[in-house]
């Protein structure tokens, strides 16, 4: 595995490199951010520099998951409070209602799981895994992120103010619940044991900040169940980097929580 880093400043310019694994090739990325950026979103304009390296101008910024690192490490109930939420969901809620062309990909549930999974041998997982895989629908509702979590938003430093939405590199058509989803799984991973009750009071407290944020309307059902996946994935991403200490309290509530099923019509 290269451990270079991705992300390099030259000149006043960040340079960054694509992820092997990345659905999106640099000159595809640098279009969209011009779209996006049209459409109003608050994301960097990206150059592409080949095919799978961007440049775009140096931010003068703080990553979101370093500036509130201590909090969400401490797993406390009521955090983030509104006001914080406040502040950093309208990128997203920008992101949701863009329009793009062309749309980006279709939105793949098993990106990240599949391989992971199989390095596990881990067959209860996997059948676990099945029945989600199983319940899921081609929702095509917005342009999603994709992979959104604190790390993904840049608070910009004085005299600049606002929040920028970065790392679009897995961008896709999908559920915004996805989004919502994976941004509470992030936050109740965190912490050095999951808490069940911590995730649902999670869950409710950002999709009511979305839609105060001017988000669409939330379906519950499919959120909850988009989390599920998410959830999954920040087991299997967790359980590869500490093999040795796995987050066994998840794992237990994955098995243990039922699959949400949609049928058509």
């Amino acid at each position: 595995m290269n451990d270079a880093p991705r992300l390099q400043r030259q000149h006043g310019e960040a340079r960054k490199q694509l992820r092997p694994e990345s659905r999106l090739d640099a000159p595809s990325l640098a279009r969209l951010s011009a779209q996006l950026q049209a459409e109003g979103v608050p994301t960097p304009r990206c150059h592409a520099d080949g095919e799978r390296r961007l440049r775009y101008r140096w931010i003068d910024a703080v990553s979101a998951r370093t500036e509130y690192s201590d909090e969400v490490a401490g797993g406390d109930l009521h955090w983030p409070p509104s006001a914080t939420l406040a502040e950093l969901l309208p990128p997203l809620v920008a992101l949701h209602r863009a329009r793009t062309d062309p749309a980006p990909p279709l939105l793949d549930p098993g990106w990240r799981i599949d391989e992971r999974l199989a390095d596990t041998r881990d067959d209860e997982l996997d059948r676990c895994w099945q029945r989600l895989r199983a319940a899921w629908q081609p929702w095509v509702d917005a342009v999603v992120h994709g992979d959104f979590h604190l790390g993904q938003l840049l608070l910009l430093q004085p005299p600049r103010h606002g929040v920028q939405l970065i790392d679009l590199e897995d961008c896709a058509s999908g559920p915004p619940e996805f989004d919502l989803g994976n941004f509470a799984a992030h936050l109740a991973t965190a912490a050095t044991t999951f808490n069940p009750e911590r995730y649902q009071q999670l869950l409710t407290r950002v999709s009511a900040a979305y839609q105060q944020a001017g988000g669409r309307h939330v379906n519950q059902q499919r959120l909850a169940y988009c989390g599920q996946i998410c959830l999954l994935r920040r087991y299997l991403k967790q359980r590869a980097a500490q093999p040795d200490t796995p987050p066994l309290t998840l794992r237990r509530w994955l098995l243990e929580t039922p699959v949400i099923e949609f049928f058509a019509g």
